[in-house]
């Protein structure tokens, strides 16, 4: 395992064919075998896979060490960051061109002195192989960075042997004792054709991963052997392709993916440079389309590695992509809360380097560390090392409804209740709130602040009182009971007072035991609903999505309304945010039946083109197909549609949204909108694509993601006139051929 499975393979209840099947396998024996799986469609052994057993934050963090030049620091010094930080592990990276220039001659002085320092200081280490070297690309593949599988299976069974600590053929450390890597992970981000550029990058991904797992397992049954991290601008729809070449067998138990999410929170649903999805929302779309899929009964989990937010000390902020330092240390302890909140994530690596300055060398990524250039800890760094030191040997135990964007999450710890608090929104905002919890034990209770001060904690009547902002802080209680919930991930519509509107909801069981209930909806007065309450029966590591049908009064207020769910069942009652719902007043600009006269196309690394089509129809008239051929190397792959003379809007209308016909292609859906003086806002209304059929999509224009002429001042002067609607997959993947239809255009009046 990765995290805190790594080290953790237990020899308990091992059988005699187990026992035979463990035995060392030489290499050139092991990569024969994996060929032979290969060439006869034998399937390859599983991974063994553990129970479904809690993830704690001691085991949990991780942070990652390129094979490359560093900067502002030596391997020796992030290493040594790491482990001051309470860190468990470090993602060091492998390059196969320069460990084995020539095949067969080898240099393991760099990697053999990088592990060696890590296993001194008690980090665990997950290997990174990167880079293929000149004579094992594949020329029948590409000229670039394709391995021939049987090569790469031949190095990975090597590494494997060589770092076991099995006592045959072990690398051995200046102190006589084996250098151990736990994991290991076949390339960085395959998923962008500057990485993995193939004919057919999924299935020659999966060809070449294949190879390496059956090698890597011949020799040592129980190693991980994972799928390159997924990039933060990827999506399932590249990890489904490869994963289509794959048994399930073949599959480690543990998924990379890199989440960064820049500028936005951890709960935020406002969209930008990656997903218009709360940190909650991805790591439940990796459960759904990856885990179940493909891995069903099986407990997988995430590795995430690579999360973080690029910082300066305070404003003015260097451009839009930072935060101000304190913000950083804010967004990766909440982010690191929410990820151990669902149990489905093994580990998170945080950064894409420890130390300002030190691997990256553009901007932002220069900013991403929690330690400065100069050595200097930012407030991340402390706020790192105290939520290690609050929630060590601590497992999560449920959460608490305190109000809408309040955020209670407990974890326990022998009779011990900590309780991580804060205040956020899916809007990205956070802001004061009063709160108050049951005080338990008033002897023993406690708060503690995001950096580790010890501040007083009022008490009324047995309650403790406290306000919330988007700084966590931690009440440490005795004498409280805590019911284990499950994860709810509240679901974000638009809709009309008087009209209906649908909700799916997941509910995720987050514990190493069965739960089940029902989840029942407290409606506002006047909302009706064709059931208000729904049974759950989650086994461990269960999701299920809740479907409600939900109508509001005709005379309902417009605006943002959240529905709150309550779950019963025998081991007690809770509550918890089940939907945010935006009631809006609706006014249609443009259906397109009067053709595209007036719109004009235009694009950007692709081909691409836009008619009226009857191919799919909403409401029995033709709708605008938009279709795009994109460039798979380029990065603003973009097909547009935009009025050479905007369309008038009446009022002032909050936002717009657009029916749209879904191909589930993993791009993206923006509009743009002009004001009075000339200035254009570009809003995402749905970051990815991920669904087929219609669906109404919408946003704010107060979410807009880029600003640009007249005033250029960023505030909406009405009145605004609706300009273009864009079709952009600026995800690292894209297939081969995009197509969407959009009918109606519809301005959101508060």
């Amino acid at each position: 395992m990765v995290g805190p499975a790594m080290g953790c393979r237990s020899s308990k209840g091992v059988g005699v064919m187990d026992q035979i099947l463990r035995r060392p396998v030489p290499v050139a024996v092991a990569v024969a075998m994996a060929v032979l799986l290969l060439v006869n469609g034998v399937k390859v052994a599983a991974e063994p896979a553990d129970e479904f057993m809690p993830v704690r934050i001691e085991n949990f963090l991780s942070t990652f060490a390129p094979y490359t030049v560093y900067k502002s620091a030596t391997f020796e010094e992030l290493a040594a960051y790491a482990r001051e930080m309470g860190l468990a592990s470090i993602r060091v990276g492998i390059r196969w061109d320069q460990t084995e220039p020539f095949q067969g001659v080898y240099n393991w002085s760099m990697f053999d002195q990088r592990v060696e320092t890590a296993n001194r200081l008690g980090l665990r280490v997950h290997g990174l192989i990167t880079r293929t070297p000149w004579w094992a690309e594949d020329p029948a593949l590409t000229s670039f960075r394709t391995p021939r599988p049987e090569l790469l299976a031949q190095f990975a069974a090597t590494l494997v042997e060589r770092y076991n600590g099995n006592g045959i053929d072990d690398a051995i450390g200046s102190d006589g004792r084996p250098l151990v890597v736990e994991a290991w992970e076949v390339s960085h981000e395959p998923d962008y054709r500057s990485v993995w550029d193939a004919a057919n990058p999924t299935a020659d991904y999966a060809r070449a991963y294949r190879a390496a797992v059956a090698a890597a397992r011949a020799v040592d049954p129980g190693v991980p052997v994972m799928t390159g991290g997924l990039s933060a601008r990827g999506t399932t729809q590249y990890l489904r392709r490869v994963f289509d070449n794959l048994e399930p067998q073949e599959l480690s138990a543990f998924l990379p993916v890199h989440l960064y999410r820049f500028p936005n929170s951890p709960e935020s649903a406002v969209g930008g440079r990656y997903a218009k999805q709360s940190l909650l929302d991805r790591i439940v779309e990796f459960k759904r389309e990856i885990f179940d899929v493909y891995a069903p009964g099986r407990p997988m989990r995430l590795w995430i590695g690579a999360l973080g937010w690029p910082s300066w000390p305070s404003e003015p902020l260097p451009t839009t992509a930072y935060v101000t330092d304190e913000v950083q240390a804010d967004y990766l302890v909440r982010a690191i809360v929410l990820a151990l909140s669902t149990q489905l994530v093994e580990g998170i690596a945080i950064v894409c380097q420890l130390v300002d300055n030190t691997v990256c060398s553009s901007t932002p990524w220069t900013e991403m560390g929690v330690v400065r250039a100069d050595g200097t800890p930012k407030p991340s760094y402390q706020a790192i090392r105290t939520a290690v030191e609050m929630l060590r040997g601590a497992d999560y135990a449920g959460s608490e409804y305190l109000g809408p964007e309040n955020y209670a999450l407990h974890f326990a710890r022998g009779e011990e209740i900590i309780t991580v608090l804060w205040n956020a929104s899916h809007h990205g905002t956070s802001s004061e709130s009063l709160v108050e919890l049951d005080a338990g034990d008033p002897g023993a209770i406690r708060l503690v602040d995001r950096d580790g001060e010890e501040l007083e904690v009022t008490l009324r009547a047995g309650r403790a009182v406290l306000t919330l902002s988007g700084r966590p802080r931690y009440l440490v209680r005795r004498g409280i009971d805590v019911v284990p919930a499950p994860v709810v991930v509240p679901a974000r519509v638009t809709g009309t007072p008087g009209g209906t509107i649908r909700l799916n909801v997941p509910v995720l069981n987050p514990f190493p035991r069965s739960l089940s209930g029902t989840f029942t909806l407290q409606l506002p007065q006047g909302w009706d609903a064709e059931e208000v309450g729904k049974p759950y029966h989650l086994a461990p590591a269960g999701l299920e999505i809740l479907e409600f049908v939900v109508t509001p009064p005709r005379e309902a207020r417009t605006g943002e309304v959240e529905l709150i769910g309550r779950f019963s069942g025998p081991d007690g009652t809770g509550a918890a945010t089940a939907a945010w719902v935006s009631l809006a007043r609706m006014e249609v600009v443009t259906d397109f039946r009067g053709g595209l006269e007036g719109w004009r196309v235009s694009t950007s690394d692709a081909q691409g083109g836009a008619h009226l089509s009857t191919e799919v129809s909403r409401a029995g008239r033709p709708s605008a197909k938009v279709s795009m051929r994109p460039d798979p190397r380029a990065s603003g792959r973009l097909v547009q549609i935009a009025r050479s003379a905007a369309l008038p809007v009446p009022g002032e209308p909050y936002g717009f949204g657009v029916w749209v016909y879904g191909d589930d292609s993993g791009c993206q859906i923006n509009y743009q909108v002009v004001d009075r003086d000339g200035e254009a806002f570009t809003v995402i209304a749905a970051q990815p694509i991920d669904w087929s059929g219609w669906r109404f999509v919408s946003a704010p224009i107060s979410h807009f993601v880029s600003n640009s002429g007249g005033a250029a001042n960023g505030t909406v002067d009405y009145p605004v006139g609706f300009r273009a609607l864009m079709l952009s997959c600026r995800s690292s993947w894209v297939p081969e051929v995009v197509e969407v239809y959009f009918d109606e255009v519809i301005a959101l009046y508060e």
